[in-house]
């Protein structure tokens, strides 16, 4: 048991190490080209994509990914049939871009959407083409081969810029967003898994399949589905509502504002989720360490993330200006509510992953629906007040009372004292934080937007670090003992790390 602890602590690491190197050419890569996207692209196409992903994100609800998804939850000492799961991803995957196409082909009658009938179209083949590319992926997570994961992430990615940003600038608005987004991602999976590793189904693969066989899978599928449609609520209702209430461009200054916490610090949350989920099931048989190890994990979630949005929140305008230019000021209203969002958002999945890990599937969905109902009322009071300032506000609001809500059903599986050690340290830390800055900004108040973003950004971490260094010692070392370099930098802040066996 120790040498298997060891081992996937080992893979943990590797796989942080190998996410952290993709997410660090993602950003780069990212931030190149949306430099350039920005200021080609009107905010009202912006939009018109944002309200084509709304629609995708509920369709996505009924994705095969989500049933090819069960190959995770199996131990070390099954192996997954995979042919069977290619065979049923076929079908499932095959109706869902129909359904697509239906709702464009809806589209084209309705004057207020006719504007994105098009680009659904387009979404549809890209729907189709994840067939292979999400079976590739689930089979390289299952291995737990996070290198030659993350180097076709970074594949997928230069591909998806590559296109977007040759459309963007040739005047292809939406459509470059759709086509490098939506179409031109889904295929480099697909490609390593049939033409680089030469992978073939069983023979006859086409025919119907064996659905009685595959009924585990359905089953657990079934219930994400229910999870995810639940979750996509949110985007297709913005998508149906707010177009006609507030117009394209309010929406892709919604989605922009967004983007900035997403782009930045809400990766480190979605770097810890995708690493770490695989390894979760496989620790939650052990009754006696799985609430250690849950609640380190939204331990380290949590400390990455709500200083963050704090951050992004108060420095969102300078951040702005920088990222995106004069053109997006509209968006500065949005940028703390929206990082609100984002950091509920981070919460919410985690500690669901946390619910699912354990097969508490029914905590999962009972979940889900409290999340889609809060973002249900939210739209009403967009729809009522009249104004996306107010939609982005009761947005926010309603999804960190879903975090708040998922904390509550994980609580069972989290270590006594968990309150304390997950959530005191990022707020009192970030507080810190926010007090420096306001003391000392009127230092670096005339200098330009970049060099207020350093001086602020490094008073904050310098605030926020010696907080937890003095009052959190204690979750500062837990938590640094188990990242990649946490052991020197415990050495720099005088703090005595873990030992690898008790950090595992």
């Amino acid at each position: 048991m120790a040498e298997t602890s060891s081992r996937h602590h080992l893979l943990v690491l590797r796989g942080v190490a190998w996410t952290t190197v993709y997410r660090i050419v993602e950003v780069l890569a990212s931030f190149a080209a949306m430099l350039v996207l920005v200021r080609v692209i009107a905010p009202a196409e912006y939009g018109r994509a944002g309200a084509v992903v709304g629609v995708v994100t509920l369709l996505n609800a009924f994705s095969c990914s989500l049933f090819m998804g069960a190959a995770l939850q199996l131990p070390d000492d099954v192996e997954p049939d995979w042919s069977l799961h290619w065979s049923a991803g076929f079908y499932i995957q095959l109706t869902v871009s129909a359904a697509c196409q239906l709702v464009a082909f809806v589209c084209w009658f309705y004057p207020a959407y006719r504007g994105i009938a098009p680009l659904c179209h387009l979404a549809g083949i890209g729907i189709l083409l994840d067939w292979p590319n999400w079976l590739g992926g689930v089979m390289l997570r299952r291995a737990m081969n996070f290198r030659r994961l993350e180097i076709l992430n970074g594949v997928a990615t230069f591909l998806s810029l590559g296109v977007t940003l040759a459309l963007g600038v040739a005047g292809g608005g939406a459509y470059a967003i759709v086509l490098g987004g939506n179409v031109a991602r889904a295929l480099p999976f697909g490609a390593d898994l049939l033409l680089v590793r030469r992978w073939r189904p069983e023979a006859g693969w086409w025919r119907w399949p064996d659905w009685k066989a595959y009924r585990p899978a359905l089953r657990f599928g079934f219930q994400q589905t229910g999870s995810a449609l639940l979750h996509g609520i949110r985007g297709a209702l913005e998508s149906a509502v707010l177009p006609g209430l507030v117009g394209y461009a309010a929406l892709g200054l919604f989605n922009r504002a967004q983007a900035l916490f997403a782009a930045t610090v809400g990766r480190v949350g979605s770097v810890l989720v995708e690493t770490v989920y695989p390894l979760m099931p496989r620790y939650a048989a052990n009754i006696e360490s799985y609430p250690r190890r849950a609640t380190l994990f939204l331990q380290v979630v949590c400390l990455c993330a709500v200083p963050g949005a704090v951050y992004v929140g108060l420095e969102g305008p300078a951040l702005s200006r920088v990222l995106y230019g004069e053109r997006w000021v509209a968006a500065d209203p949005l940028i703390l509510p929206c990082a609100l969002l984002g950091v509920g958002q981070v919460v919410l999945l985690t500690a669901s992953g946390i619910l699912l890990a354990a097969n508490r599937l029914k905590a999962c969905f009972l979940l889900d629906v409290t999340a889609a109902v809060l973002s249900a009322s939210m739209i009403a009071v967009a729809w009522t007040a009249g104004g996306l300032s107010a939609y982005a506000w009761a947005a926010a609001a309603g999804c960190l009372l879903a975090a708040a809500v998922a904390l509550g059903s994980a609580a069972p599986l989290l270590a006594a004292g968990w309150l304390r050690t997950i959530l005191l340290p990022p707020t009192v830390s970030s507080a810190a934080g926010v007090l420096l800055i306001i003391t000392l900004q009127s230092l670096w108040a005339p200098d330009p937007a970049i060099a207020r973003l350093v001086a602020s950004g490094a008073v904050f971490a310098l605030g926020a670090v010696l907080t937890l260094r003095w009052i959190f010692p204690d979750s500062l070392t837990a938590v640094l003992s188990r990242i990649p370099g946490g052991q020197r930098v415990c050495g720099c802040l005088r703090l005595r790390p873990l030992a690898t066996g008790h950090a595992t």
